[in-house]
């Protein structure tokens, strides 16, 4: 094998690894993403249902304007 093949196959190898970690990175930074999103949306949801008082008109009943 010539030098050149040698550096080749090092490239590939090096760029496989590199690829495979990237994508792990990548993976668990949206796994955080979605995580930390989920969480606001359920403090938002449990803060607005537990703390705020219930309207007729949050129901759907609505009065008559006559």
């Amino acid at each position: 094998m010539t030098s050149l093949q040698i550096i080749s196959s090092n490239m590939a190898a090096f760029v496989n690894i590199a690829t495979g970690i990237l994508t792990s990175i990548c993976q668990l930074l949206a796994l955080f993403v979605i995580g930390v999103g989920v969480f606001k949306a359920l403090v938002i949801f449990l803060k607005d249902s537990l703390f705020k008082p219930h309207t007729p008109t949050a129901y759907g009943v609505h009065t008559s304007r006559f």
